[in-house]
């Protein structure tokens, strides 16, 4: 006898952009889950999405800043006293930091010569 094949359904899908090596980061905050990916049409900018209420709370981080830095390489919440910051990781080797309650540039830096992959 065939074994009985079992169905799991997703409980909730994010559209993302398959064709990027950065991984998505996840964050608990202000009674709500919060996820960070690389934006679905330019993967220089990143988007946050709220699985709580199933919205986009930011969309395309990063526009503003005017230096070419290439894809988003990794993300990182954290948070400072009650500030949701966000760490963005690039190919050219940046970082720089978001403050995601008011989708503001806060800092960026150059410490490496290339893409920095993981945490």
């Amino acid at each position: 006898m065939d074994p009985i094949p079992i169905l799991i359904e997703p409980i909730k899908t994010v559209p993302c952009n398959a064709l990027n090596f950065c991984k998505f980061d996840a964050f608990y905050h202000q009674s709500q889950t919060k996820i960070a990916l690389p934006n679905l049409i330019n993967s220089n900018l990143v988007d946050i999405y709220n699985l709580d209420t199933d919205s986009y709370m930011s969309e395309a981080i990063g526009l503003n800043q005017s230096n070419s830095t290439g894809i988003c390489m990794n993300l990182s919440f954290y948070e400072q006293n009650t500030t949701l910051l966000l760490a963005i990781g690039y190919e050219d080797g940046s970082i720089s930091i978001w403050n995601t309650n008011t989708n503001s540039f806060i800092y960026r830096s150059q410490l490496f010569q290339q893409p920095g992959k993981s945490h």
